[in-house]
């Protein structure tokens, strides 16, 4: 039976009622207290993870209670129950809930219309250590979403853990950032590159604070949200129900698009629509439109994407940070893309209030002497010439132009590699 939230987790499923009530009942089994009713066997077992008190009796106004679960008593239908137990960590299922020995007396405290209680099934895999993809298509298949909520254990990880894990995790992606950035300055000088991408390409080789300004500024803000959903666990898991909540079947968004694509098994149609997603949306819509009105002002989107990321992301719980390993691959592309974009947007005000486009390199004299004696001696450079505001707008349009097409390459490969991967890794 979910008991009712309080505080914080309260507030956030109230708001959240509001306009998914579906959602909003999910968070509060999810995340919210529960008293569980066990049989006399089943909770008797538990005594070896006793880390105080004792097992309740059968029919008496007791219960245990898990080892986040707060309170001396819980009340329920006009009853009160004393926790006369508590459980150690270990038993990360319980975490939160209350657990009662079954038996008349706590049916009648149940009794009342206005006590909401829920059939529970405890699932025991008889080989643990052998959890794979097939056992979760069979416990779908026998469980479907649309009627049954899955509740897994949520298992924190110390502060210590967690730590590395992040320390880990930020340098894969600083790692990464570098070979591309590598990747982009030798493309730039490579005469054979498109024409497409000589500008972009150019503007990136000569502007390594800035190119590199972003990647720290996109990737830091993610670890400093993982860092925050680890110091507030309820905003982790308030926002990961609704993008659960919008990825299900009831969801209206692109997210609830992408969820379809992703439950369909077919890794080219998922691709697509992520790109479809990522592309259109999330870089031409959200980025470069609105910088180009307001110049930059797409670059708070941006960092704003990247702070949620963590705070949904980050590998605050241990079933997390094992599906984040392959997905930080995603992490790295998905938000390469989005920093291009970024840094395209920049480029807005600085050709129209600052120093202008890179300009091209000029090819070295020839090193032959005798063609060198008859060259004539350098001229001192014009001064340059500042152009029109007009003009000046143009090339900024032109410049972010050129440069999404760079960041459709990338959102491309991402789009491809995160179907690949989650396809794979849920085993749909």
């Amino acid at each position: 039976m979910p008991l009712p939230l309080s505080g914080l987790s309260g507030e956030f499923a109230k708001a959240m009622a509001a306009d998914d009530p579906k959602g909003a009942a999910r968070l509060a089994m999810s995340v919210g207290p529960k008293l569980i009713e066990l049989p006399t066997p089943e909770i008797a077992a538990l005594a070896p993870w006793l880390r105080s008190g004792r097992i309740p009796e059968a029919d008496a106004d007791e219960v245990l209670a898990g080892a986040e679960a707060v309170g001396t008593d819980v009340q329920v239908g006009g009853r009160t129950l004393q926790v006369v137990g508590a459980l150690t960590p270990d038993v990360a299922l319980f975490a939160t809930s209350y657990l009662a020995t079954a038996g008349a007396k706590l049916d009648e405290a149940l009794a009342p219309p206005e006590v909401a209680t829920k059939a529970v099934t405890l699932i025991r895999p008889r080989n643990a250590d052998r959890l794979d993809a097939k056992l979760g298509e069979l416990i779908l298949a026998a469980y479907p979403s649309d009627r049954f909520q899955l509740l897994t254990p949520r298992i924190r990880p110390d502060g210590v853990a967690f730590g590395l894990y992040l320390a880990g995790q930020s340098l894969f992606l600083l790692g990464g950032s570098g070979l591309l950035i590598g990747l982009y300055r030798r493309l730039a000088a490579r005469k054979s590159t498109s024409i497409l991408l000589t500008a972009p390409l150019r503007e990136i080789a000569g502007r390594p604070r800035l190119i590199w300004g972003v990647h720290l500024a996109f990737f830091g803000l993610y670890v400093a949200g993982s860092l925050a959903a680890y110091a507030f666990p309820t905003v982790n898991s308030f926002l990961l129900a609704a993008v659960t909540s919008e990825l299900g079947d009831g969801g209206k968004g692109p997210l609830a698009a992408a969820g379809r694509a992703y439950r369909s098994g077919s890794i080219p149609y998922a691709a697509v629509v992520t790109f479809l997603v990522n592309f259109p949306l999330g870089s031409l819509a959200a980025i470069t439109l609105p910088s180009l009105i307001v110049p930059g002002s797409g670059v708070l989107l941006s960092m704003f994407r990247a702070s949620t990321w963590g705070l949904i992301l980050g590998p605050t719980e241990a079933i997390l940070a094992g599906r984040m390993i392959p997905h930080t691959g995603t992490l790295l592309l998905e938000g390469e893309g989005y920093i291009l974009a970024t840094f395209f947007a920049l480029l807005v005000p600085v050709y129209l209030f600052g120093s202008g486009p890179i300009p091209p390199v000029e090819p070295p004299p020839p090193d032959d002497p005798e063609l060198a004696s008859l060259a004539e001696p350098p001229s001192p450079p014009p001064p340059p010439r500042r152009e029109g505001f007009v003009r000046r707008f143009a090339g900024a349009v032109a410049i972010n132009v050129r440069g999404n097409v760079l960041v459709a390459i990338v959102l491309a490969v991402a789009a491809v590699y995160e179907a690949y991967e989650v396809i794979r890794m849920a085993g749909f």
